[in-house]
């Protein structure tokens, strides 16, 4: 039970490692699976 700050930072890991991993194998499929994601 970290709260809100712990929750927030393990989102924003995760997506970062998403967005690296996203890029090395299709950039334009990441940057859209990261909008869809960020706009819900």
């Amino acid at each position: 039970p970290m709260g809100a700050a712990g929750i927030g930072l393990v989102l924003t890991v995760a997506g970062v490692v998403l967005v690296v991993r996203g890029r090395r194998e299709a950039p334009e499929a990441s940057n859209t699976h990261m909008m869809t994601s960020t706009h819900t």
